[in-house]
This record gives structure tokens, sequence and C-alpha cells, in this order.
């Protein structure tokens, strides 16, 4: 068994307090860019051990490209593992890092919970409606950094959107100069994006996808903004 480090978020990790990321090491197996046959001569027989080829190399100074990224398995069937959870993601800061900010992680997903190839909860970061019950607190003027990730199965199309403000997105967070200002950004699965704003008020701030079955059944939550 191969064990790769970095700072990785599990979709499985909701109760992790307003999405915020982790820091330092933490492992994760099999690592994101494993490769793994799953048919033909070179793929593994039932009960053999796996071999994974890999070349993974979190902080130790050739990390390519910077930026916002996506692992998920890659065995058949492939749909029902998305559709039930088998992905993460994990973020490569510059060599020159990041401005100081409040950072969280979402992850945009879906689950399919009887098998019917649509799906019945729609969420960021696994627990339906948890940002409504629980809002992001945050604080008037700083900076929020929101790393989202659309993984969603199903669905050709994913969407995110904050009331009240504008951000700067940065797609798939691999360029310094933002490539949009805007309120709202769609995103196919497997797209992300790095999303910079501020709160120049505050207040309570609905964030949502714009399909309105996504938000009604689950993918829909507020930041709350302190002084």
């Amino acid at each position: 068994m191969a064990d790769g480090y970095g700072s990785v978020v599990s979709p499985s990790q909701p109760q992790n307090p307003g999405g915020h990321r982790p820091r330092g090491a933490l492992p994760t197996t099999p690592p994101p860019d494993a490769v793994l046959p799953t048919r033909g001569p070179d793929a593994p027989a039932p009960g053999q051990p796996i071999p994974l080829h890999y070349r993974w190399c979190l902080g130790c100074g050739s990390d390519e490209p910077a930026g916002l990224h996506l692992y998920h398995c890659h065995s058949t069937p492939l749909k029902d593992h998305i559709a039930h959870g088998l992905y993460g993601m994990y973020i490569v800061d510059p060599k020159e890092g990041r401005a100081p900010a409040h950072e969280l992680v979402m992850m945009l997903n879906s689950f399919d919970t009887n098998f019917d190839e649509e799906n019945e909860v729609y969420a960021a970061n696994t627990k339906a409606f948890y940002y409504m019950e629980r809002p992001i607190k945050v604080k008037k003027g700083e900076l929020v950094r929101i790393y989202a990730a659309n993984i969603v199965e199903f669905d050709q199309i994913n969407s995110l959107h904050v009331h009240g403000n504008f951000f700067d997105e940065y797609r798939t967070g691999t360029m310094p100069a933002p490539n949009a200002y805007t309120d709202i950004i769609e995103l196919g699965q497997g797209e992300r994006s790095v999303l910079e704003l501020r709160f120049n008020d505050t207040g309570r701030f609905m964030f949502h996808a714009h399909q309105t079955e996504f938000t009604e059944k689950g993918w829909v939550g507020a930041f709350e903004v302190e002084e």
C-alpha cells in the first residue's frame, strides 16, 4: 500500500467547521494521480496486491502546477463510485505563497441514494443544508478564499452564486491573475475554481446553486458576516 502526503480534504468531513482546509501533512491512499489498470492483462486479479505507480511530491520543492486539484476512483462502475463519494481534493500553493485569508473548501457534490442514476441529495461538503443550519462565520472586510470543486455525477453542470457580493475567480487556481469578476460561476464535472471576496457589510448572505432542484435538495448555505 502506498501513501502520499499533502493538504487533503475528504468529502466525508462535513463536520469540519466552515469547511476550513487543513494544514500540514495528512495521509491519503491511494495518491491523487495513482495509475491503476482496471481491464486487460495488466489489471490485478481478484485478491491480488494492487500496484500503484505515481509521482506525487507535495511540499518537497517540485510541486507543479500550483492550484486546486481533484482525485477520484477510476474503477468500474465509475459513475456509481463517484455518485457515492469516492473522491477528494488537494491544494498546491504557489512557491510565493498566497495572501493571508479566511480559507474555505467547498466540494460541490451529490448522492444517488437509491441507485436510479438520479441524485436525491445535493450539497456543499456532503451534508445537505449544513451551512444553512450552521452559517459560515467571517469578519467584515477580511479576505475570504473559497476552493470550490464540482464532482456532481448525473448532471452536466453545477453552479455557485453568492448573494450581495462579487468575487474574483481564478479558474483551477493555476494563474496569479483572476479570470473574472462575477457573482456566479458554472462548473462541469471535475472543474474547479478559487474564489476571493470580501464582505463590506455585516449580516447573513446566502450562497447556493442556481439550479432550483439542487437548492431545494440541499445545495444552499449562508455566510454570517460579523464586525
